[in-house]
């Protein structure tokens, strides 16, 4: 069985270093971190999670709090998380909690109480003032959700990515898109309301602004939920309601699947009478036909950055206990992306 003193010899550092690379204390450098990392994957190194808890009285368990595991983009979220998690010697530990603020306190409640060193949440509804009262003190992250600001967050791209998206389309000549998937309201109500809720919105009126065009309200079209099907009969009703329109921008990737679908099936041909755009970069949507054009969130990056994020809270937390080192002040670490084009809004290729 691999020990970690083996990781530490192949990564030429000694055990204490090794074991506070693995744990994400602020004790070694960066670089250092990243060689033992390296060799702990190299070697298959897992750690003695049960062993680590007695002696240091931690878990080795990290909580993951998820929206809808059965959609493509939370699903492979976790996945990359778990594996970034066991690089650091830890278990991740994945709960989903479908867009209710009951079961992410609940979660929180929990885990809190019982299991985790740390925990992910995936765009907290719960608001900070109570994270700060069910965490008990535990290291937080959160994930997709600018209103937070006490907590280290790692937020997907989405001002940059639908300013990039809006003027792919403006560059095709599609200037008369619909918004699929958001709530009918102005940006002044977006402003005096809660703007981290209403983050695709906000980011669509900026988006608009920034290419010297105005958004009417009155061309976005709610969903009840960013779900597939609920997308398809969205392309109906819009069909039957004679709506004109030449592109549509969708809240996600799964609901331009489905708005496509819809469109489709009614004989609205894409792209040729409505070119359509999504948003996350799912791997189906690459495969698709059309193929989707689209926001590729670089996944592994938020993964990598917020485990990240959350291993040097622990490690800080643990200093701590010892009475040295103190924490940073919060992390707002935006990710990268890359606008993947496809047939939906170009074509097939000759």
């Amino acid at each position: 069985m691999v020990t970690l003193r083996d990781v530490a010899n192949a990564a030429g550092v000694s055990p204490a270093a090794a074991s506070y690379a693995l744990s994400g204390s602020s004790k070694v450098t960066e670089e250092t971190a990243r060689r033992v990392r390296k060799a702990a994957r190299a070697l298959h190194y897992t750690g003695n999670f049960a062993a680590r808890s007695l002696r240091r009285g931690k878990s080795g368990i990290i909580g993951v709090a998820m929206f809808e595991l059965r959609r493509e983009y939370p699903a492979t979220l976790a996945y990359a998380i778990g594996n970034e998690a066991a690089k650091h010697g830890r278990q991740a530990l994945v709960q989903q909690i479908s867009y209710s603020d009951e079961r992410e306190r609940a979660f929180i409640r929990s885990m809190a109480n019982q299991y985790s060193d740390g925990l992910l949440l995936c765009s907290a509804g719960v608001p900070e003032s109570e994270i700060d009262a069910l965490s008990k003190g535990k290291p937080v992250v959160v994930l997709d959700d600018v209103s937070i600001k006490r907590y280290d967050t790692v937020l997907n791209p989405r001002e940059e990515g639908e300013n990039a998206l809006v003027g792919h389309l403006v560059s095709i000549g599609r200037t008369d898109a619909l918004i699929i998937g958001a709530d009918r309201l102005s940006r002044k109500e977006i402003i005096a309301a809660q703007p981290g809720r209403y983050r695709f919105l906000a980011s669509c009126y900026a988006a608009y602004a920034n290419h010297g065009m105005r958004l009417n309200k009155r061309r976005i079209e709610p969903l009840p939920a960013w779900d597939i099907e609920q997308a398809r009969l969205k392309a109906h009703e819009l069909v039957e309601r004679r709506c004109i329109f030449d592109s549509a921008i969708c809240a996600t990737d799964t609901v331009a699947l489905g708005f496509i679908r819809g469109l489709l099936e009614c004989g609205v041909r894409v792209p040729d009478d409505v070119a359509v755009v999504g948003f996350d970069g799912i791997a189906t949507g690459r495969y698709c036909s059309p193929t989707l054009t689209t926001i590729e969130t670089d996944i592994d990056e938020v993964a990598r950055r917020a485990v990240d994020l959350l291993m040097r809270r622990i490690g800080n937390a643990e200093d701590n206990d010892d009475d040295e080192g103190a924490p940073t002040d919060p992390q707002h670490v935006t990710v990268g992306y890359r606008l993947r084009i496809g047939e939906s809004t170009v074509g097939a290729k000759d």
